[in-house]
């Protein structure tokens, strides 16, 4: 009956009607000048929106079942028959809609049929039973019928990671040792740390908001500020801060980092509603993570200026100073909503080779991320 009913229809919707052209979107509204043709949209739409309905309904139903395993309130194999009895009862009731809409359509069509002459069909049925056009409207209209159980619900563990998103940065840069914590050589505000990067959060656990793992790329620049007449050369081996011949007005050493950070992070963000499903959302609370950072070095200068007289002079030099080709160590972070405070220590050395190994560190503030 249904299947009978499915032809006469399409056959009906391809015949009839002035001025119907296929290549035209079903859904675009246009003057109708055939009542045939109006009733056939008219059902189609009807349809349309009671499996939209549907859908939105079994979204919350599924959301409801999912709410009551993460309560403990009813086990899996109790949630997963649950979720199987919703979507066939689910199924079943489009079915009965659409068999109802169609048994409608069917009568209105047949008083039009009747009431119309047989010589305005322009077409033969046997034109159109074999025209691409039956066709696809055919595997449309029998498409309704049947829904598919891909994006039946739309829950907050489908999408457990979220694409890069940018972030940046910036930070109070200095140098630690085994004879300080922060060298007095170099300015403690001037010293500073920039980054500009993207990054990728991906939660651990499927049922759960808590733990994540965070990882990116990068780009960062490094200035140190160096105080009085001091600059960076290599003597005896070992890359040291040495005065320079003349009275320096700004000493810069200066370096840029491709890196790569990962780091384990707890938000406790709570889940959220949206259109009446249930979703996890990250950054929107309290959150606090450690981790580690691989960079490896693009390039280093330092920037000289100085005057003699009423005549200003700047340098920018290139020699080789053994700055380590690669750095790697460990950071951390405090944060709430899309802002933080971090700290990151270089467990590798500014300079290779040196008697005394001096190695970075940064404190600031990190906003995306």
């Amino acid at each position: 009956m249904m299947k009978a009913f499915v032809s006469f229809f399409c056959i009906f919707f391809l015949l009839v009607g002035k001025g119907t052209t296929w290549a035209q979107d079903p859904l675009e509204k246009q003057p109708l000048q055939d009542p045939l043709e109006a009733q056939i949209r008219k059902a189609k739409y009807t349809i349309d929106s009671i499996v939209s309905t549907q859908k939105r309904m079994l979204n919350k139903q599924l959301a409801s079942v999912e709410d009551l395993l993460e309560q403990k309130k009813i086990t899996s194999s109790d949630a997963k028959r649950l979720k199987e009895a919703l979507e066939i009862r689910s199924q079943q009731q489009v079915k009965e809609f659409i068999y109802h809409q169609a048994q409608n359509l069917q009568l209105q069509l047949q008083k039009g049929i009747a009431e119309r002459a047989s010589d305005s069909l322009r077409v033969s049925p046997q034109n159109a039973l074999s025209s691409p056009s039956y066709e696809r409207v055919l595997a449309q209209v029998d498409s309704l019928a049947s829904q598919e159980k891909e994006d039946t619900y739309r829950r907050r563990y489908t999408d457990r990671g979220e694409s890069f998103s940018p972030y940046i940065a910036l930070s109070a840069l200095n140098l630690a040792s085994k004879e300080h914590f922060g060298d007095k050589r170099l300015s403690p505000l001037g010293s500073k740390s920039f980054e500009i990067g993207f990054y990728s959060n991906y939660r651990l656990k499927k049922n759960d908001n808590l733990l994540h793992l965070t990882y990116g790329l990068s780009w960062v620049y490094n200035s140190y500020k160096i105080r009085g007449d001091l600059h960076y050369d290599c003597q005896g081996g070992n890359t040291v801060l040495t005065p320079y011949s003349q009275e320096l007005t700004k000493s810069k050493f200066r370096n840029h980092y491709l890196m790569l950070p990962v780091e384990l992070e707890w938000d406790f963000s709570q889940s959220e509603s949206y259109r009446g499903t249930s979703y996890f959302s990250t950054h929107q609370s309290f959150r606090l993570g450690v981790g580690v950072f691989l960079g490896v070095l693009l390039d280093d200068s330092q920037k000289l200026n100085w005057e003699v007289s009423e005549d200003s002079y700047k340098l920018l030099l290139r020699k080789n100073l053994r700055t380590n080709r690669t750095s790697c160590g460990l950071s951390a972070h405090i944060g709430y909503g899309q802002s933080s405070l971090y700290f990151r220590y270089s467990l590798s050395p500014l300079f290779v080779g040196n008697a005394v190994g001096e190695y970075p560190f940064s404190v600031g503030i990190r906003i995306g991320r």
